[in-house]
């Protein structure tokens, strides 16, 4: 009863909560009006925003400010910088596009005030009433008071990219040093859209037909997938692995019920034998069974059902918390209760009709005279004869081998549950191993102590003159970056690509070149591209002539080389002279590579905050700097999102392969009955009995363990492969070699701590009950 019990409950956290999870999302993220696609402007008015709105093809539109910026917290005494994001809505009584759910203080923020969103709050550490110093006016600072919070949910989260998120009043525009202008527009299509290719084209319309002759600059145009919320994607496909789990788990619960049945029916031959004397049919014997079975399956819906809608619960609150999600219906859906229902009856019969089939086709006369234990007698084949030529073992380890290979039938159920709960643990630490050194492996393309933005651009030889003059610098680098899109032979665009204008012989960049070439001095039109840009384009290869849009021109690149992914965005790296002749910029640089010396994570901390401090009092501001100690760490804990699922499923793998072993522990000791008081008739103590049973526990566990390591190896490597194709991010596979040797204490754990209960209960049987022992 209680491996069914688990099988439901497994079942009912993994599959349920996913489905109530993605039921929050479908009912509330629609509601909020997302765009459908996102521009990024020179500073613009509301007439523009009027004009978008006339056209037809727009349902509603609407500009905010963004302000990329970094903060102190004043309150904490904090001197590290943390970035964020500020948005700025003049009306929000008014806001239609990208709504925001109501502030928990019951107003809007006022002058000097900051709203945090609520996913940023654990990220920031701040908490209503700090107060934070941003790096907003040029040689000033402007402060404002945490007022409370409000929830967005098309935010993008802390963990993914490093940037908290506020909103602050239109009234505090002039504090932070910024104008009373927009430059993002948010719009919404007036009809529905098919695909983030539809998106493209909506806001390329617009882009041409609408912005661009009415004077308005684009520096960046963003289309968003259709009903598709950032983390939602990456969460729906990661947790298609929850449902395999959950099935899984029902699979092996399966296994318990045949083992209990198999050894139930075995043990009661005798008794199926003079019922068939006496004029039983096979029939009302198997009805029997099956509808002991059926009570057992009744029971475990009673204990599990509860139990599951309470894991449930806890599972939701800790998934919507990790995604920032509201969930106001935590009621599993109606499909999955019945779901629980059919298994709970239904799983349980399927599941022990092969043993009761089998145990009916039994002849009388076989019956009769008794049969052995599930697989027969030992000694019958000849893996049995080549354990009993094993010479020199102790006396518990030979019997308890012996005991555990007479029901091969038996142990292979068993050894089928702990190997996949073996397995599960393996891969999942398999890929924290990886997620671990793919975070390295960043670390290895990119060597910059400090990340820092600009705006606006300035010119290299006085960035690098300034940077020079902060303590523990020791080089820097400057590069061009400009939002852009490839436009295809069709016209069509792809999603968006930034272009990186580096130094060929760059200092702080070592790409992973994977075809091609890495770029070299004099070349002119030669791209480098993450090879995952070719996800949306495969027709792009090396040599290709491909054209982008930068800005409000387009410009043909050859392909030279495809390079490995590291961010979660497509990038393309071209010549840093070439880009800036391209574009105009006279030898401006927006983005810095900073080293210092030492590479310690607080001498970076440290360099980050001077030169913001430095380049404020200079005129320059800096929009947001990164660490690379903070950039390892934000992509490790974005990715890590994923290994906490994972964990939760390899937890309750364990938890049914830990109840399966008992169960057949249990079995074991019963069928061994006659066995152990023959021991303790001939003076075998207490001790002698544990060891037994506890050394016939491990053993299992052990074979266990070594096919999972064999099994583990190839799941490992499939379930890293499904998680990267998930994230659109390439992860360096590692095969977690410390995770199968914490798997092996952890099996010898739970072999003993579930052969106790068992052995226990053999050490208790006395000589005249194994006597009388039927």
């Amino acid at each position: 009863m209680l491996s069914i019990a688990v099988g439901i409950f497994a079942a009912s956290i993994m599959i349920g909560g996913r489905s109530v999870l993605l039921r929050a999302l479908d009912d509330t993220f629609p509601k909020t009006a997302p765009a459908a696609v996102s521009f990024q402007a020179a500073p613009f008015d509301e007439t523009v925003v009027s004009a978008v709105k006339r056209d037809p093809e727009v349902g509603t539109a609407q500009g905010r400010r963004v302000i990329s910026t970094s903060y102190h917290s004043k309150s904490r005494g904090s001197e590290e910088n943390q970035n964020i994001v500020l948005y700025v809505v003049k009306d929000y009584d008014s806001i239609s596009v990208n709504k925001l759910g109501e502030p928990d203080i019951k107003r809007w923020p006022r002058r000097g005030e900051m709203l945090l969103e609520t996913g940023s709050v654990a990220f920031s550490g701040l908490a209503p009433g700090d107060v934070i110093r941003l790096e907003a006016v040029v040689g000033d600072q402007a402060e404002l008071v945490v007022a409370g919070t409000v929830h967005d949910l098309n935010a993008a989260l802390p963990i993914m990219n490093g940037q908290c998120v506020g909103f602050v009043s239109w009234d505090s525009l002039p504090d932070l040093g910024e104008p009373q202008s927009y430059n993002e527009l948010n719009v919404v299509s007036a009809r529905p859209l098919s695909s983030i290719s539809d998106a493209g084209a909506f806001g390329s319309h617009l882009r041409d037909e609408v912005l661009e002759p009415a004077g308005v600059t684009i520096l960046r145009m963003a289309p968003s997938e259709p009903g598709v919320q950032p983390i939602a994607d990456i969460f729906s496909a990661v947790s298609l692995l929850l449902v395999l789990v959950g099935v899984l788990t029902l699979a092996l619960s399966g296994f318990l019920v045949i083992n209990t049945i198999s050894a139930l029916v075995v043990q009661q031959t005798a008794q199926l034998g003079i019922m068939r004397t006496v004029g039983a049919k096979r029939g009302q014997l198997a009805s029997m069974y099956l509808a002991m079975v059926v009570t057992y399956g009744a029971l475990a819906l009673l204990l599990a059902m509860p139990a599951g809608q309470l894991g449930t619960r806890r599972f939701v609150e800790f998934g919507s918390g990790i995604l920032n999600y509201r969930v106001a219906d935590f009621s599993t859906p109606p499909l999955i209760v019945a779901l629980e229902f059919a298994v709970g009856l239904f799983v349980p019969l399927f599941a022990a009709a092969a043993p009761v089939i089998s145990g009916m086709r039994m002849p009388v006369r076989e019956a009769l005279y008794g049969s052995q234990s599930l697989g027969g007698e030992f000694g019958e084949d000849w893996l049995d004869r080549l354990l009993s030529r094993i010479r020199g073992l102790p006396r518990p380890i030979a019997l308890s081998l012996r005991s555990s290979f007479k029901r091969k039938g038996r142990l292979a159920l068993t050894l089928m549950t702990l190997l996949m709960a073996s397995a599960v643990f393996i891969s999942v630490s398999s890929v924290r191993s990886s997620i671990f050194e793919t975070v390295e492996t960043i670390g290895h393309h990119r060597t910059m102590d400090v990340w820092a933005h600009v705006y606006p651009g300035q010119p290299l030889e006085r960035m690098e003159r300034l940077a020079l003059k902060v303590p523990d610098v020791s080089g820097v680098e400057g590069w061009v970056t400009q939002a852009s899109v490839r436009v295809r032979p069709d016209r069509s665009e792809s999603p968006p690509l930034r272009v990186n204008g580096v130094p060929p012989d760059s200092r702080y960049f070592h790409p992973e070149i994977t075809a091609g070439r890495w770029l070299m001095p004099g070349d002119t039109n030669a791209i480098v591209i993450d090879q995952g840009f070719l996800d949306n384009d495969p027709d792009v290869g090396i040599g290709a002539l491909i054209t982008l849009r930068l800005g409000e021109q387009e410009e043909a690149f050859r392909v030279v080389g495809l390079m490995r992914g590291d961010l979660l965005e497509s990038d393309a790296w071209v010549n840093r002279d070439e880009l800036d002749k391209l574009l105009g910029n006279g030898g401006r640089v927006d983005t810095l590579m900073i080293g210092t010396s030492p590479h310690d994570a607080q001498t970076q901390a440290d360099a980050a905050r001077e030169i913001a401090d430095s380049f404020a009092e200079e005129g320059v501001r800096v929009t947001s700097t990164i660490t690379q100690h903070l950039l390892k760490n934000t992509i490790h804990d974005s990715l890590n999102i994923i290994v906490l699922f994972l964990a939760i499923m390899a937890g309750l793998l364990v938890l049914v392969g830990g109840i399966g072993l008992s169960g057949t522990m249990s079995i074991n000791v019963l069928e061994s009955t006659r066995e152990i008081g023959v021991m303790r008739a001939l003076g075998a103590s207490n001790a002698f009995v544990y060891s037994i049973f506890i050394t016939e526990g491990v053993v299992v566990g052990l074979i266990s363990w070594v096919l999972g390591v064999i099994a583990g190896a190839p799941l490992s490597l499939w379930l890293t492969r499904a998680i990267e194709n998930a994230i659109g991010l390439e992860l360096s596979f590692v095969f977690s070699s410390e995770g199968a040797i914490a798997w092996l204490a952890f099996t010898v754990v739970i072999s003993v701590l579930a052969s106790l209960l068992p052995a226990a209960r053999a050490a208790r049987v006395s000589v005249a009950e194994a006597i009388a022992y039927e």
